[in-house]
């Protein structure tokens, strides 16, 4: 009993903190510069936050699991190849069925028939095809992941710790993702909507670990975790490379501002992770 309830404290806590905030960026009065500057920032967190802080975790706890079986460059290509396909499918098929009459007919009439299927369906659809709401989504599942690994130890105080960690480091995680998909030119109710699902995917992660542990006697647990931090760690990479070259002018360069702020938000969790040792 006290597992459950310690799990769903920090779950509520980490989904408050990161919807908060994710929407702090939407109530700054930004205008189009200030957008590209926070991008730059937010890039360069979700960078470094993959080399010096997710995959870091990633090996730590597949070190600390014991196991024979000791790899890590797959995970971490196979979480880059997994966003390089959800993107460009994402893409490819974005506007096929817009472009048939029937097509958009059938729409039309789903969504006046169900409009809460049509707005469900559709944000399921909006998410899958930002490949930053989807990264920044698959990397919290595996911190919910991490956080319920800590209380099946029953060790409390390493909940608390790896709580603590997890949360710090998710609201720059939470800001960033709101600074990019403004620079990308998302609405605000979506983007509201977005941050929302970033929110609610490391306690559904947290809650689905929990559940299936409990349900299945998972002894390698700490190497299964390992591998997704590791996994995450990948589509952390693509994320991060893919928006820093979104930064970039249409002469293909970058601002000597840009440059300046994705360096400081390269050195951020550098510094964290430094601080935490």
């Amino acid at each position: 009993m006290l597992e459950i309830a310690t799990l769903l404290v920090f779950s509520f806590l980490m989904g408050i903190s990161s919807f908060g905030s994710g929407l702090l960026p939407l109530y700054l009065n930004l205008n189009e510069m200030h957008i590209s500057l926070l991008s730059a920032l937010g890039t360069g967190i979700i960078i470094s936050s993959a080399l010096t802080i997710v995959l870091e975790e990633g090996l730590s706890t597949l070190q600390s699991s014991g196991s024979d079986l000791f790899v890590f460059g797959p995970y971490i290509l196979f979480g880059f190849i997994a966003m390089y396909l959800f993107d460009n499918l994402g893409k490819a098929f974005r506007y096929q069925n817009l472009s048939l009459d029937t097509g958009i007919q059938d729409r039309d009439i789903n969504e006046h028939i169900y409009p809460e299927s049509a707005q469900w369906s559709n944000l399921l659809t909006s998410v899958l095809r930002t490949s930053t709401t989807l990264g920044l989504c698959i990397h919290s599942l595996t911190d919910g992941i991490a956080l319920a690994s800590s209380v099946l130890t029953m060790n409390i105080r390493l909940g608390v710790i790896i709580f603590f960690i997890v949360a710090i480091h998710k609201l720059p995680s939470a800001f960033a993702l709101t600074s990019i998909l403004l620079k990308e030119g998302l609405p605000k109710d979506l983007i509201y909507k977005h941050v929302g699902v970033f929110s609610l995917s490391a306690p559904l992660g947290a809650m689905l670990t929990y559940i299936i542990a409990r349900l299945v006697n998972l002894s390698d647990l700490p190497y299964y975790t390992g591998a997704f931090l590791l996994f995450s760690g990948g589509t952390f990479l693509y994320v991060g490379f893919h928006s820093l070259m979104t930064i970039t002018d249409n002469r293909g360069r970058i601002s000597k501002l840009e440059l300046g702020l994705s360096i400081l938000g390269m050195l951020l969790p550098l510094i964290f992770s430094l601080l935490r040792e």
